[in-house]
């Protein structure tokens, strides 16, 4: 069995399990028989819940992509793979089966094997020699030619065996938050509970903002009968997303409490080059290298409540982040009782942490204490956190939590030049001589910029996946769409939006209609029948969807019928066979499909964005970065973005080559921009302050500014998103 085929046949069985017409239990005995072997001899499976590969390593499944090689043209079959069940040994043949044969004795056949054995050496000698005693050594050059290789008797070196080319192994990047709840999840099925929840763990550790990882290991604890486990996840799942109802659930089956309701505010501080958020009704003390955060004005001042200190400076010696920790921790009052040092990851990036507890006279009740610290651009980033131990779990370790989440870090900015003192004025004022008043020149009226309206559909991540969003173009009156449905395209009247459904039963591109006010009408309609369909983009004149059937060949496919769902054409290409390997599509308004790819039809070594005209011939390379990928069209002008310097960067160039313009020039990431619906403005996402924002700038990309500030975070793969501005 081939992957390809394999993926085939997941699809009709994941079909077959939404439309009910089997159960779970049959889904996944069928899956069993879809294992796969590949050329170095590993078996892979299709993961029951992700849809996912997985090849086992010999003590457990690993997430990883199989390696596959894009053939020449559609009618070159793959060579075969073999799969996974193997033969069952023939059974032995039944004695009363053979033949019967008339015994020989033992003596006679010792005697005749020793006779074959004298002539056989004695053969070998008598050619031996005769080999020998002819200077043409005729006997083993015949050999020779035969065989193709020197042999006989003849001194000659030894030459060197060529050494067969182990095939390169397949590099297998760190699992992220989604791909490790996968694998949880597979263990859950396997009735391996323990497995999951060390899975489930690490997704936390990677992703410590990711409901839907707090989630599933409050529920792997709770199937455990660990309910002091599971409660604080479910807690941690519900702050991060209130509206998470399986989480809800687990708390109300473990008679836990809801975590407290609080709001947060920002705060920045350049000059230790740190932001955080925390509850606003709390007050705040800022010192010289740190700031204290604290419930109240009697925790701040007798640390009586939840207390949270955050705190940079120069190192002066470099040192690890455990060093750091260590000389944090010698500070601490006596009484004070700190377990082992452990790594951390916050905010992205890894620190030393450790949990303890502090009694005795630094204060007045017991108290629980965290503590973390970590080096970067040689400065130490430090923080501790303290609350009574009483309302530790319940109340202060949630909100902790979310700060501890979203703290950034960044370069410090330096302090500014101090102003000089004024010169005293004398002590007799020399009045000025009079002079004729000069006539003020009348300051140029600037042009005003013509008013942004329309509106803009966008993505968050939220509870381990993707949710659309519609909203005014200034971040007013936003409405989410559906579930679970991401990389969002607006038609050309802005009531249409085309996205990649996640949702179950929906796992297909679907046609969404937006209403005046944002909100949807739904249900979509399905226009697609692939769960694996990716980045919808429309026609300029809104009656076709281009995308890529994001799996095998990776074919660009067009929907021309979007009454009802279909497999879409195949675009063809230069070779006149279906275009491969592509990502990223996106339709120009002169006609032409852009996306991301390598010359297939040629070298394969050529790889950038390409684009073809709609009705398939010849490609025009207009970029050349592997991962430069095309968000938007207007006219016969692309939006693209580059890692060409090291960080997302916005471009713009001609659909047929050509024309090419940088528009963003910062150390932020800047991408996924999109035309404005007359091709004036262009909208951006972009990290330049403390937070993500939708900005936006002149279609020359002068006059950049902010529109609004994204109500979220924007996950892990938003490179893979999309934002589009419609009417």
């Amino acid at each position: 069995m081939e992957f390809k085929e394999a993926e085939e046949r997941f699809y009709e069985l994941k079909g077959r399990l939404d439309a009910g017409a089997i159960s779970q239990e049959e889904f996944k005995a069928q899956l069993e028989q879809l294992k796969v072997q590949d050329s170095q001899g590993r078996y892979w499976m299709i993961g029951v819940q992700s849809g996912k590969w997985y090849f086992y390593d010999g003590t457990r499944w690993v997430r990883a992509e199989p390696a596959r090689e894009v053939p020449t043209s559609e009618e070159t079959p793959r060579a075969p793979i073999t799969s996974l069940p193997e033969q069952s040994p023939k059974p032995p043949v039944s004695l009363e089966l053979q033949p019967r044969r008339r015994a020989i004795s033992r003596g006679l056949l010792a005697l005749i094997a020793l006779g074959l054995i004298l002539a056989c050496c004695l053969s070998i000698v008598a050619v031996g020699a005769a080999d020998y005693l002819i200077s043409s050594h005729p006997i083993s050059s015949a050999l020779s030619d035969l065989l193709g290789r020197q042999v006989g008797f003849i001194a000659t070196p030894t030459p060197t065996p060529r050494l067969e080319e182990s095939p390169t192994p397949t590099i297998i990047a760190p699992p992220n938050a989604e791909e490790l709840i996968a694998l949880g999840d597979e263990f859950v099925f396997q009735g391996q509970l323990e497995e999951a929840i060390a899975q489930y763990k690490m997704a936390t550790a990677v992703d410590p903002q990711n409901a839907l990882a707090h989630l599933k290991l409050g529920e792997a604890y709770l199937a455990l009968g660990r309910c002091e486990e599971a409660i604080p996840e479910f807690q941690q799942a519900l702050v991060i997303d209130p509206h998470l109802a399986a989480a809800q659930e687990g708390l109300r089956e473990c008679a836990g409490p809801p975590p407290p309701s609080v709001t947060f505010a920002s705060y920045v501080r350049a000059d230790l080059g740190l932001s955080i958020l925390y509850p606003d009704t709390w007050v705040l003390a800022e010192e010289e290298n740190q700031t204290i955060f604290a419930e109240s004005e009697e925790a701040l001042e007798h640390r009586t409540g939840s207390v949270f200190y955050l705190g940079s400076l120069p190192l002066e010696t470099e040192m690890t982040k455990a060093q750091a920790l260590e000389e944090r921790i010698a500070t601490l009052p006596p009484g004070t009782q700190m377990g082992e040092i452990e790594p951390a990851y916050i905010s992205g990036q890894e620190w030393a942490s450790v949990h303890g507890e502090m009694s005795g006279e630094a204060v007045p009740m017991p108290c629980r204490v965290y503590m973390a610290a970590t080096v970067w651009h040689s400065r130490l980033y430090a923080l501790w956190a303290l609350a009574p131990t009483d309302t530790w779990k319940d109340v202060a370790w949630p909100i902790f939590q979310v700060m501890l989440r979203s703290i950034k870090i960044q370069e410090v900015v330096a302090e500014a030049s101090p102003t000089p003192a004024p010169t005293p004025p004398p002590a007799t004022p020399t009045p000025p001589p009079a002079t004729a008043t000069p006539t003020a020149t009348p300051a140029p009226t600037p042009t005003p910029q013509p008013a942004l309206s329309g509106r803009i559909a966008f993505t968050l991540y939220e509870g381990g996946g993707y949710e659309t969003y519609v909203a005014n173009i200034d971040g007013s009156g936003r409405q989410k769409i559906w579930d679970r449905m991401h990389q969002p395209d607006l038609d050309s009247s802005g009531v249409h939006l085309a996205v990649n459904g996640e949702l179950a039963g929906h796992l297909d591109l679907q046609i969404i209609q937006i209403k005046p006010d944002n909100t949807a009408l739904l249900p979509g309609k399905k226009v697609s029948t692939h769960y694996e369909d990716s980045w919808p983009s429309w026609s300029p004149d809104g009656s076709r969807i281009a995308f890529v059937f994001n799996t095998g060949q990776q074919p660009v496919k067009i929907l021309s019928d979007l009454s009802k769902p279909t497999e879409g054409d195949p675009l063809k290409g230069p070779d006149g066979k279906n275009i491969r390997g592509a990502r990223y599509t996106v339709w120009s308004g002169d006609n032409r499909i852009a996306f991301t790819t390598c010359d297939y039809w040629g070298t394969g070594s050529n790889c950038g964005i390409y684009t073809i005209s709609a009705g398939g011939g010849d490609a025009i390379r207009i970029s050349d970065g592997s991962q430069d990928r095309a968000t938007d069209g207007f006219g016969n002008q692309l939006l693209y973005m580059s890692l060409a310097d090291g960080d997302w960067e916005i471009w713009k160039v001609n659909s047929t080559g050509g024309g090419q313009e940088r528009l963003t020039n910062n150390s932020a990431q800047d991408g996924l921009a999109t035309w404005s619906p007359d091709g004036q403005h262009i909208a951006f996402l972009t990290n330049r302050t403390v937070s993500w924002e939708i900005w936006v700038m002149n279609a020359d990309g002068s006059d950049p500014r902010a529109l609004f500030t994204l109500p979220g975070d924007v996950g892990p793969q938003w490179t893979e998103e999309r934002i589009s501005w419609g009417r």
